[in-house]
């Protein structure tokens, strides 16, 4: 923007001439990045309807005054000369400064003309004087820009600031430390935008400051003191709460309030299935190695976080028997590491006959005390041989599914151990034929030859 100021004053004046000085300035351009403003100043001295000569030269000089004191009374231009050579004669000079503004960017000046007479004894020279402009103060050059932040959002791990100016900024610095140090964003060309902040810890409390650089002054300016807290990371735990044979139920937690959880289930060398709703997996194979993984997201952060956990499925129960003589109880040990209720029986090898039908028990033993049907049942399945290999089993039911396992055993027929029938009051009992062999009692059995061959009898 430019300013102008002048100047004039009569040196010498009568009814038949004058001399008259005159001067101006005219501020020309400014420059924001210097802080500078250049000042054009003209000078002159007008002569009207005289004449005169001098020996020595006289001189015409314009200075620049301003209240910036380490630029005052500078020369912007001079000339000399010796008288005016006419009737009506203008002496002149012009030239241009660069003035520093102030470090708020004001600057106020005058411009003061100086005439100086040389020596002469014509009654027609002027005298010698000077004239000032009044101060004026010149084009206020933009200093510093306005920093402005606000949140824009942030993670456990970071922050995304807003940040905004009144003026054109070129590049942008962040600090987390309310100024100790500087971390350069990059350069822009905008008065508005955001950056962010990363490899900030969890859960820390971090002062934000902004520091723009505007672009025409260079100059910077900083924001004040914005105090964000990172989110917490959204750390799930998970811990065994039950398990049978085929079914896993977890519980979870975590260290902030959640939106959100879901459960997943895969073997340890398998891929995970689909999420699901349910902290309960059912269907799964006994004995079986799984990881169990909770997935949590955040409600403040959004952020998600997942924690596993490995669960092995209780192996089915399991018996544990002897081989035994005929007559002789049963007596069978039980594995049942789920608590599940099981029963027990004994079947033919070829498990195509129940010898002893199921009972249901509990606990980790039982003992077989056959009944006469069930003893009979056995030695209807000797056939030519005195010892027969049977299947002892335990079965269980969890969740509408049978699991089972058996124990391989070999019952032997030793001595006389057959029993009879008699008739008691229209009933058939059975009847024991003893026999004392060593000083003990044992069961008889009878035999009877057919076509050659000795056979037991019922």
């Amino acid at each position: 923007m430019a300013i102008y100021a002048n100047t004039t004053k009569t040196l010498k004046s009568s009814n038949n001439y004058s001399y008259t000085l005159y001067g101006s300035f005219t501020e020309k351009s400014t420059s924001t990045s210097n802080n500078t403003s250049t000042i054009e100043g003209y000078g002159k001295i007008e002569c009207i309807n005289s004449y005169w000569t001098t020996t020595y030269p006289s001189t015409l000089e314009i200075y620049w005054y301003d209240n910036n004191a380490n630029q005052n009374g500078k020369l912007i231009a001079s000339t000399s000369f010796k008288g005016m050579s006419s009737q009506t004669d203008v002496k002149s000079c012009s030239g241009t400064i660069t003035v520093t503004h102030k470090s708020d960017g004001t600057l106020s000046g005058y411009l003061k003309v100086i005439f100086t007479k040389g020596s002469t004894t014509s009654a027609y020279a002027p005298a010698s004087g000077n004239s000032s402009t009044d101060w004026t103060a010149l084009t206020n050059i933009p200093r510093y820009a306005t920093s402005n932040q606000s949140l824009n959002s942030k993670t456990s791990s970071s922050i995304k600031m807003n940040w905004s100016s009144d003026s054109t900024i070129d590049y942008i610095w962040y600090s987390t430390n309310n100024g100790s140090s500087w971390t350069g964003v990059g350069s822009v060309n905008a008065t508005s935008g955001s950056y962010t902040i990363s490899g900030l810890a969890a859960n820390t409390t971090y002062n934000i400051k902004t520091r723009v650089r505007r672009k025409d002054s260079q100059l910077t300016t900083d924001s004040s003191n914005l105090a964000v807290a990172t989110y917490a990371r959204t750390t799930p735990t998970i811990s065994l709460s039950s398990k049978t044979v085929n079914s896993i139920t977890v519980t979870s937690g975590c260290n902030v309030t959640v939106s959100s959880t879901k459960y997943r289930i895969k073997t340890s060398s398998g891929s995970y299935g689909s999420y699901q709703d349910s902290a309960t997996f059912t269907g799964l194979t006994p004995n079986t190695a799984y990881v169990i993984e909770v997935y949590k997201v955040g409600s403040a952060s959004g952020e998600s976080g997942t924690a596993t956990l490995n669960v092995t499925t209780y192996q089915i129960a399991t018996i544990n028997a002897s081989n035994f003589i005929h007559g002789d109880n049963l007596p069978v040990t039980i594995n049942n590491p789920s608590g599940a209720q099981v029963a027990v029986a004994v079947y033919t090898s070829d498990i195509q006959t129940a010898l002893a039908s199921y009972r249901n028990i509990s606990g980790t033993s039982y003992t077989f005390n056959f009944t006469d049907a069930e003893l009979d049942n056995i030695y209807k399945k000797y056939g030519n041989n005195s010892t027969l290999n049977v299947k002892v089993y335990v079965t269980m039911i969890v969740n509408n599914v049978s699991y089972w396992d058996y124990k391989e055993v070999t019952v032997t027929l030793k001595g006389n151990q057959k029993t009879q029938h008699i008739k008691v009051n229209g009933s058939w009992k059975r009847a024991y034929r003893w026999i004392k062999v060593n000083g003990s009692w044992k069961r008889a059995v009878r035999w009877i030859k057919v076509n050659g061959v000795w056979k037991r009898t019922i």
